[in-house]
C-alpha cells in the first residue's frame, strides 16, 4: 500500500516506475480476489487499465487483464470477464508467457460455463492443465482450472465428469495438504 501510495502520487512515472506499478497492481490482485473486495478490485484496475496498456512489457499487461478478467467475473460480468481474460491470454501467446496463458486459461472455463461456450472453455481448461504440468509450486492452476472443468461439466449435465474431477481435486488437496483445493472438491462433489 506504501510504495502504491507514493507512486500514485507522483505525477508522472518512469517506464521503470511504471512497471513497478503494474506488478504491485498484479500482486495486489491476490489480495483483492481473495478477499472478495471485487468493487474495489474493479476501481483499481479501471483506474489504471491505461497506465498498464502504456507498457512495453506485454506479458505484464496480459497478466494485468487476466487478473481484471476474474474481477470481472467475480462481480458477475461474464461477457466483460471473457474479453479481458482473453486479451490476457492472446498477450500471454504473444509473448510466450507460459503463466500467463496458464492463469487466463484458468479463469476462462468459469466464464466459457456462464456464456454457454463449453467447448471453448474446455479447450481453455484442458490448456491450463497441460500448463500447470510446467508449475506444480503454483497448485492453484491446476486446482482452479479442473474446477472450472467440472463446472462446464455441471451445466453440461455431465455428472459423471464432475464426480471424477471432485476425486482428483479432493485427491491432490490431501496429497498438497491444499485445503482450497479440496474446498473445490467438496463444492464439486456437493
Amino acid at each position: 500500500r506504501k510504495a502504491y501510495d507514493i507512486l500514485a502520487s507522483k505525477e508522472e512515472l518512469s517506464e521503470t516506475e511504471k512497471i513497478i506499478f503494474i506488478d504491485i497492481l498484479n500482486s495486489w490482485g491476490y489480495s483483492y480476489y481473495y478477499l472478495g473486495e471485487i468493487e474495489e478490485f474493479i476501481e483499481l484496475f479501471n483506474s489504471h487499465q491505461a497506465l498498464a496498456e502504456s507498457l512495453d512489457d506485454k506479458a505484464r499487461v496480459g497478466m494485468f487483464y487476466a487478473w481484471f478478467g476474474i474481477a470481472h467475473l467475480m462481480a458477475g460480468k461474464s461477457k466483460d470477464s471473457y474479453e479481458y481474460l482473453s486479451k490476457g491470454r492472446e498477450l500471454g501467446e504473444k509473448t510466450g508467457n507460459q503463466k500467463v496463458v496458464g492463469y487466463a486459461c484458468t479463469w476462462l472455463p468459469w466464464a466459457c460455463a456462464e456464456l454457454g461456450l463449453f467447448t471453448e472453455g474446455i479447450k481453455f481448461g484442458e490448456r491450463a492443465q497441460k500448463i500447470a504440468e510446467s508449475f506444480p509450486s503454483d497448485q492453484y492452476i491446476f486446482f482452479k482450472s479442473l474446477s472450472g472443468l467440472c463446472y462446464i461439466s455441471y451445466f453440461k449435465g455431465d455428472t459423471n465428469k464432475v464426480f471424477e474431477g471432485a476425486k482428483r481435486l479432493l485427491d491432490y488437496g490431501d496429497r498438497n495438504a491444499n485445503s482450497r483445493c479440496k474446498v473445490f472438491g467438496h463444492w464439486m462433489e456437493a
